[in-house]
Parts: C-alpha cells; structure tokens; sequence
C-alpha cells in the first residue's frame, strides 16, 4: 500500500524560525564585515591604478632613461693579455665619454713604483665626472721579483710594448702619459719629459711643467722604459710624455698631485 508523500512542513517552519530568532546584532556585524572587505578590496585597486598612472606619467614627461656623458656605468675592464704571473687591462672610458678627444693613462709599468701608479688609478676614477675630455687606463699588474730588479722591470716594460702600445695605435688616441715616480737620484724629484724631439710631445710638457707650480721639465739620464712604450707611440704618431712623481711623497701628497695633474692635461688645448 503507497503512502502519498506529504512534505515535511513542520522542518521548513523550523528554519524559518530559526531565522527570525537570529538576533539582530549577528546580521549588523556580518553586514559591516562585508562592507569593510569590500573597501578594502577597492582601495587596494585605488592604489595600484594610482602607481601605475604616475608611472605612466613620469615616462610621458621625462621619456626612456638617458645616460650621462659622465656615467661611471659605462666603464668597463678588459684583458688585453696576461702571463703566468701578470696582466694587462684596460679600463674606462672616463670622463666625457662622448668627447673625441682622447688620452691614455699607462700605469705600472715599474712595479716598486706602485704608489704613483695608484694615485693615479685613484684620482682618475673618482674625478672623471668632471672632466671634458675622455681618458683610459692601461694597467699592467705585474709582480715584484724581490731577487731580480732588472727582471721585473723588464717585465713590465715588454707587457707594455706587447699589449698597451699596439692597443693605443690601433685606437683614436691624442696623448699618452707613462706614469713612473722616482727616488729622488735626480736634480729635480717631480718632472715630465719627452724621450724624443717631438714637437707635440714636447709642448704638452713645456706647458704643464709652466702651468703646476710643483712640476719641472727635465731629462733624466738613461730612462729605461721610453723605448718600450712612449718611443714607439710616438713614432706611430700619437703624442706621448713620462710623468715622474717623487716616490717618497705622501700618499695625500701624491693623490694631490695626480688630481692636478689630471685636470691640467683636461684643459690643455695643445693635444686637441
């Protein structure tokens, strides 16, 4: 015998009731936490689109990012060659980088004279923002052989002639400047010299030695590494002169020096 089914009013009047006896408080507070999700959800997006509309903004008005003609992130090293104990790099441009106008900067090419060699790296890297013309380092690093002085020096003075010198033929360069210092065995202990009769060469180091109160001009007896490097410049045509510090300076008084030496060389309009 089938039962007609009848449906379970008496559940529905239940659940009715259960709603109606939800207190009042419990439905406000479900309320606000909906609304306070909801404003959070839209001023989160309030605040992506304002980013992104001052982004957009900012490469409207200022366009893509330009470099400085004196940006140090476009400076970089390379090695232009290295034995079983020493290298050659070059490093740079300094400067002006846009400037047609270029010189080279040649350290270590006697190692004991370190002290001037890292003057000069010091004072190029940290000044070349301000200067207007463009400049290079070539740096051998190349060690001491405590036993054999003429061996080291020797060394260095052939790294230069095989990697620095073909480098700077080969590429647009108007001056060269060998950095040396001495032991004070001279007449004069801060000089600059040409190792040849050029005019060129000569000029620029008449007109330094003129113009920093501290530097003289003068031929030393018996230089021993012009005819590896500034020898051979010179007769490729590029103007080439030794500058000597006084190895006995302070460290101070030789990165004084280097700076001021730097900045003349900028201004001078005779290797242009």
């Amino acid at each position: 015998m089938r039962i007609p089914f009848k449906p379970n009013t008496g559940n529905k009047k239940l659940q009715k009731q259960s709603k109606k006896s939800e207190p009042p408080i419990e439905g406000f507070k479900r309320f606000i936490s909906l609304e306070t999700k909801g404003k959070l959800i839209i001023s989160g997006c309030a605040v992506i689109i304002l980013v992104f509309s001052a982004i957009l903004l900012t490469v409207s008005l200022n366009g893509a990012p330009t470099l400085s003609n004196n940006n140090s992130s476009q400076v970089s090293s390379i090695v232009l060659g290295q034995t079983n104990d020493s290298t050659v790099v070059k490093e740079g441009p300094y400067g002006n980088i846009s400037s047609n106008v270029t010189a080279a900067y040649i350290v270590g090419v006697h190692p004991r004279e370190s002290g001037a060699h890292q003057a000069m790296i010091e004072s190029l890297r940290e000044n070349g923002v301000s200067l207007e013309k463009k400049y290079y380092l070539y740096i051998i690093n190349a060690p001491l052989y405590q036993n054999n002085y003429p061996a080291e020096r020797m060394n260095g003075q052939k790294l230069a002639n095989k990697y620095v010198v073909p480098d700077i033929i080969n590429n647009p360069y108007q001056l060269a400047v060998d950095v040396h210092s001495s032991n004070g065995s001279y007449a004069v202990t801060r000089f600059v010299f040409v190792p040849t009769t050029d005019n060129k060469s000569l000029s620029i180091a008449r007109e330094l030695a003129n113009k920093i109160s501290w530097m003289n001009y003068y031929y030393p007896s018996d230089p021993s590494s012009t005819e590896y490097v500034t020898i051979p410049l010179i007769k490729a045509g590029i103007p080439s002169i030794v500058y000597e510090t006084y190895k006995y300076d302070s460290n101070s008084t030789t990165r004084d020096h280097a700076r001021e030496f730097i900045k003349v060389i900028d201004t001078s309009q005779l290797w242009e």
